[in-house]
């Protein structure tokens, strides 16, 4: 009042509001989860901003990076703010890296330690990696997790029950409470990543719930973006490294092979995926497709046990085993880990009763005209030999370098 005698309390708070809306605007993401330290203004002034700014965001047509500022960057404003779910995952950390990178604000809700995603911190600018504590079932958790954000992204997923957690809790009720809460927030874009091969007539449960996941969110969030990548390769996968660790540490190396693994597989490189979803988020005509994501080449679990034998240096031993009696592989496990111990065993991929059950299918693109693939992303997956397989070298017997080919194997043990 000193400083403007002559305007009325009315006009004081109406300049408080334009001016605050302008800085809100100014800012764009970087200010969201900052906008408590700018509430110095009080009464209607700041409700009526408030509402100015989520109504626009609510009824906005334009695409959640519109207030991008900078060459593109860590550092610089992207514009969007990701909600993003399942991000200390091993797809998670990808898709991360590919938001943060071009200067995105990315709120991660977890249930873990500090230990299980600090590493994710470095993967934006500084203050742009948001991590929250919730409980995946409290819907007043997910809201507020999700209040600020432009974009959200589910990727939650299992690929083995537990004591504490079945597939359809997983897969069918968090993913479908989160495009629930997604809905009443009026998020503009939810992506949802579901599996290449998702059915209910796969006879593999996981697979079931996945499809089932899938109409959930459908159904609570028609224009949700569905995410299918087939069976996902890196450092930290659950295929080509339980085949390495199998070849090694098995006897003699004989790795049992479900019906001689001659079912198709399309693997494709995790860090395509995390590109390909963050090519999702930037760009408003995804918004409602449906993506199915697979590698270049299709191979045979036959011939994937081959590669990974040639990347280890041992002569590969597969084992026949008729699909009926697959399953009886893994049932200790399912036993242990669904009715006794109540925390998760080690994961060992292939004796999972699930994945023995699926591997009676075949699991490629399906050259559907209504679904889209890379190609529409204009991304060139890359192949899966060479360097993109490299890790395996550390499970070599005798060290990083060790041995000779796989092919000179064989010439000895001919000679």
């Amino acid at each position: 009042d000193r400083h403007f005698p002559h305007l009325s309390l009315a006009a004081i708070h109406a300049l408080g509001t334009i001016c605050l809306n302008m800085l809100r605007t100014s800012l764009a993401s970087r200010s969201q989860f900052a906008v408590p330290a700018f509430q110095v203004y009080t009464g209607l002034g700041v409700q009526a901003a408030n509402a100015t700014c989520d109504s626009a965001r609510n009824m906005s047509t334009l695409p959640a990076n519109f207030n991008k500022i900078g060459t593109g960057g860590r550092s610089s404003v992207s514009g969007i703010t990701a909600t993003v779910f399942g991000s200390t995952g091993f797809l998670g950390r990808y898709v991360i890296t590919e938001i943060g990178r071009i200067g995105s604000q990315v709120v991660m809700p977890t249930r873990c330690t500090d230990n299980h995603r600090q590493h994710l911190k470095v993967m934006g600018d500084l203050g742009q990696m948001i991590f929250m504590d919730y409980d995946p079932l409290d819907k007043d958790a997910i809201m507020k997790s999700i209040s600020q954000s432009n974009v959200v992204i589910n990727m939650i997923g299992r690929d083995f029950e537990t004591y504490n957690w079945r597939y359809k809790g997983v897969h069918v009720d968090i993913p479908k409470l989160i495009a629930e809460c997604a809905a009443e927030a009026g998020i503009p874009q939810l992506i949802h990543v579901s599996a290449l091969g998702a059915s209910t007539s796969n006879p593999s449960e996981f697979f079931q719930s996945k499809a089932e996941g899938e109409a959930a969110v459908r159904e609570a969030f028609p224009d949700a973006t569905i995410v299918r990548p087939a069976h996902m390769v890196g450092v930290e996968d659950r295929l080509m490294n339980d085949l390495a660790r199998h070849i090694i540490n098995a006897p003699f190396g004989l790795t049992p092979l479900v019906d001689g693994g001659y079912n198709k597989l399309q693997p494709v490189n995790v860090h395509d995926v995390g590109l390909a979803i963050a090519e999702m988020v930037k760009d408003p005509s995804t918004i409602g497709k449906t993506y199915e994501l697979a590698g270049p080449k299709v191979y045979s679990m036959k011939e994937l046990h081959a590669l990974a034998a040639l990347c280890v240096r041992e002569i590969p031993r597969p084992v026949f085993v008729p699909s009926p009696v697959a399953p009886l592989m893994g049932l200790p496990r399912e036993i242990l880990q669904k009715k006794i111990i109540p925390f998760a065993l080690p994961n060992k991929n292939i004796f999972e009763i699930n994945f023995l059950k699926s591997m009676t299918e075949d699991y490629t693109l399906n050259r559907n005209p209504t679904v889209s693939t890379f190609k529409d992303l204009h991304i060139v997956p890359r192949q899966l030999e060479g360097l993109n397989v490299d890790y395996l070298r550390s499970y070599r017997s005798g060290g990083y370098d060790y041995g000779s080919t796989a092919q000179e194997q064989n010439a000895k043990s001919r000679a």
